[in-house]
């Protein structure tokens, strides 16, 4: 004697239809994770290209003002990447540029910052 089936939709085309559309969903976000793993590798590389650009320049070529300036501005694109090592290097570099500075006084690093010019002053 032949037992009947449990659920007979599972024995269907319309079951063979809908697996085919999971089987589809579960590809498409496959493939989404991964251009979205390739973009943020993308953004990594163009901020270690920068940075490296900044430390290779920042002996003399920037002075001293514009390269505090650059590092801070990379140093807020490493955290919008929220990534730990790209922010480590950011602010240990910037402080070893800070350090540099002729006065550590809160008027030095405001300079550093936005220079001379954004204080209403002329050169």
């Amino acid at each position: 004697m032949r037992m009947p089936l449990a659920d007979p939709f599972t024995h269907t085309a319309g079951f063979g239809g809908l697996m085919a559309v999971v089987a589809a969903l579960i590809a498409a976000a496959g493939v989404l994770i991964t251009v979205q793993q390739r973009a943020h590798t993308g953004r990594k590389d163009q901020w270690w290209a920068r940075f490296t650009w900044v430390v290779d320049h920042s002996a003399g070529d920037l002075g001293i003002t514009l390269t505090a300036s650059m590092l801070d501005q990379l140093t807020a694109t490493a955290r919008r990447l929220h990534d730990e090592d790209l922010i480590a290097f950011a602010e240990r570099y910037t402080r070893h540029v800070y350090a540099e500075l002729p006065t550590h006084s809160p008027t030095a690093r405001h300079q550093a910052h936005n220079g001379p010019e954004d204080e209403g002053g002329s050169r």
